[in-house]
């Protein structure tokens, strides 16, 4: 009897801990198609939340796997055309006669115009803290760092497993949301 008990236990074991892998193995999918290919390619509308007030851009984004990305702003008009990179050293805009100013998130070391390199990043690289099935695709947690000021995301993927939604916080508040269209690998 004692012989049965513990072998129901350790199944019990074996498929809960089976269970929580299968809910992450989607990200890891998508990581591994990024890494294994030369990066992404994605339409974002990047929504930035201030307490008072939010802001959207839409950007048209090319992430390669040098972990750099490409962006050109396509709207709203009165910026649209500026294009800028952004890589681990550092970051870039051209424009012409057009300014592109936001106020600075996290204490003022992000700025809102890297929201893409940050999803991509995250996913990239990012510690996997969980997936859920939901309706019509998969919601993982990512978290950039295990120190205590670390950036969070929240990543929604659709039924073909391509990132459709993101969102940034930082202390437990969405200072960024992302919304993906056009999504490929490259």
């Amino acid at each position: 009897m004692k012989r049965i008990i513990s072998c129901v236990l350790i199944i019990l074991l074996l498929f809960g801990c089976s269970k929580n892998s299968t809910s992450i193995t989607g990200a890891l999918n998508l990581r591994q198609d990024i890494l294994k290919g030369e990066g992404c390619s994605f339409t974002a509308k990047v929504t930035v939340d201030y307490s008072d007030r939010s802001y959207s851009f839409t950007v048209d984004c090319h992430a390669q796997n040098n972990d750099s990305l490409e962006f050109s702003i396509v709207s709203p008009d009165s910026i649209s055309g500026i294009i800028g990179s952004i890589s681990e050293d550092g970051g870039k805009l051209l424009f012409n006669d057009q300014a592109l100013l936001f106020e600075p998130l996290v204490n003022g070391q992000l700025s809102p115009a890297i929201a893409p390199w940050i999803m991509v990043k995250g996913i990239k690289s990012g510690y996997i803290q969980s997936g859920a099935k939901i309706k019509g695709g998969y919601e993982y947690c990512f978290n950039d760092s295990f120190q205590s000021e670390s950036i969070q995301m929240v990543l929604t993927v659709n039924a073909l497993g391509d990132p459709a939604f993101c969102e940034i916080f930082w202390h437990n508040s969405r200072i960024l949301s992302i919304e993906i269209s056009n999504y490929r690998d490259l």
